[in-house]
């Protein structure tokens, strides 16, 4: 494709958007008790953009979608609170589904404790009783495509036919021990529970997606979201 071959960028972000705690509450139960638990509803907002080449340096948005969301919680003692070294550690681990990259996670850690520390009176931290902190995070994943703009590239847009939905989608049995997440959505593919296998759809370039995620963009796009596999279209 010489020149005009586009390559592609992936980008992660997340944000706190909203952060509330209620007035904390006394308890008698000593054990296994939290003093704090972190309470976040997760909404992944994915999208698309092109930046063609000697064109223009800006990106164009050629899709979004949002409709992914998530709730977590955990819970972390005083001690592992006021600690960020011990919070991003915590987080590591409980957010491990949600958030595949790292320096995310331990951005996500950082906000958590400069926001609370912000609004909430260190007082307040000296009383007993458990606290309930709740979050909203947004994570936004972002596919860029660098390369020159043109008919084809705008037929991305285009859906897949029902047809080679319905053919070339093949079911497959994710082990829940790999901890494969779903590029669209970002959540796990294997969430475990009482069997070893969860299924999910490959598309015949063999990227594995949840099964209504995939369906879903294909509704939209005839592309694979990350190798640009065209499926056939009504066209």
């Amino acid at each position: 494709m010489g020149d005009n071959q586009d390559y592609r960028q992936q980008a992660f972000s997340c944000y706190l958007t909203r952060m509330e705690f209620t007035t904390p509450k006394e308890t008698d139960d000593h054990n296994n008790q939290s003093e704090i638990n972190l309470n976040f509803t997760w909404r992944t907002d994915f999208s698309e953009w092109m930046i063609p080449h000697a064109v223009q340096e800006y990106p164009q948005l050629v899709r979004r979608s949002n409709e992914s969301t998530t709730n977590i919680s955990f819970g972390v003692s005083r001690m592992q609170f006021r600690c960020l070294d011990e919070l991003r550690r915590v987080m590591e681990l409980e957010l491990r589904g949600i958030l595949d990259d790292y320096d995310l996670r331990r951005n996500v850690a950082d906000h958590v404790l400069v926001m609370t520390l912000a609004r909430v009176d260190n007082d307040i931290f000296a009383d007993g009783g458990v606290f309930n902190f709740y979050f909203d995070a947004l994570v936004d994943n972002q596919h860029i495509v660098f390369g020159e703009i043109n008919d084809e590239q705008f037929n991305c847009m285009v859906p897949a036919a029902d047809s080679s939905i319905m053919s070339s989608l093949k079911k497959v049995a994710v082990d829940c021990d790999q901890k494969t997440s779903c590029s669209i959505c970002l959540e796990d593919l294997s969430p475990g529970g009482d069997n070893d296998f969860e299924e999910a759809l490959s598309m015949p370039c063999l990227h594995v997606y949840h099964d209504y995620c995939i369906k879903k963009w294909l509704s939209t796009s005839h592309y694979c979201p990350l190798c640009r596999f065209e499926m056939p279209t009504t066209n």
